[in-house]
């Protein structure tokens, strides 16, 4: 299990450092919320880690291909002048097969993601927010 708090740090995008502690609030079954006490005014945020078990077909006897799926996930609420909310949510999703896949090999695509996304001063991740192909 993660650590009860947990810090969100963002020291490599936009103008400034965003920093938030984030305390849990809640678990249940496989599934953690934490939350930032003392978020700004009409603004929260919310970061989620859940597991899960899902299928993925069958096998060639017609038995169920079981896989584990991971989800890490980070909401942000604001509100606007006019009192309308708005939430922002970015999430990464692992599923892992149950055989065949190896962890390293897990990490590995992680690894590739991220630093497809952040390489080149994150000219990558910002042609994804321009809904580039």
């Amino acid at each position: 299990m993660l650590a009860n708090d947990v810090t969100l740090v963002n020291a490599t995008f936009g103008a400034g450092d965003i920093s938030e502690l984030v305390s849990l609030i809640s678990i249940v079954d496989r599934k953690s919320v934490r939350s930032a006490p003392g978020a700004i005014t009409g603004e929260s945020t919310y970061l989620t880690v859940s597991h899960s078990e899902v299928e993925r077909g069958k096998d060639s006897v017609g038995k169920p291909v079981k896989a584990d799926r991971h989800l890490v996930r980070i909401d942000h609420t604001a509100t606007d002048v006019d009192g309308i909310a708005a939430t922002a949510s970015v999430y990464l999703v692992i599923e892992e097969p149950r055989s065949v896949i190896t962890a390293a090999r897990l990490k590995a695509m992680i690894d590739q993601l991220v630093t497809l996304l952040y390489s080149s001063a994150q000219a990558n991740l910002i042609k994804v927010l321009n809904s580039e192909p």
